[in-house]
């Protein structure tokens, strides 16, 4: 009885070989699609943050230049879109910050244009400072 077990898992090692060969391709597209899209989840999630701080800067200065040095310790973004362009007290400021993430595996990239993935955020938050007019 125990030989007869034997030779049918010896008969049985080259199928488990040829199945794992036919799975293995769909696993690691699995994986790095996964890794992938962890990395652009982080980085809108950075992206986000950086345009919430820097509406949040704009909102209590009243200067739209502030906008760019707010999101420095965020990364290395693009000037961010301030809107509108003259501020009103009281009324809301919208900031867009745009980045672009590199894509690092070069199966997925083919299918995004320059290898890459454009994430943005917005972030709304009424003008505070208030600077009466003389």
């Amino acid at each position: 009885m125990l030989r007869k077990i034997r030779t049918m898992v010896r008969q049985n090692r080259g199928q488990s070989v040829v199945e794992f060969a036919l799975i293995l391709p769909i696993f690691l597209l699995l994986l790095v699609g996964m890794l992938e899209f962890g990395r652009i989840l982080y980085w809108q999630t950075i992206v986000n943050e950086a345009a919430r701080e820097a509406a949040r800067v704009v909102a209590l200065t009243g200067d739209r230049t502030q906008a760019a040095p707010a999101i420095v310790n965020f990364g290395t973004f693009p000037a961010p879109t301030v809107t509108p362009s003259r501020l009103v007290f009281r009324q809301p400021i919208t900031v867009t910050v745009t980045y672009n993430v590199a894509l690092i595996t070069p199966l997925l990239s083919s299918f995004f244009p320059a290898n890459q993935f454009t994430v943005s955020a917005s972030a709304s938050m009424r003008e505070e400072n208030y600077s009466p007019i003389n």
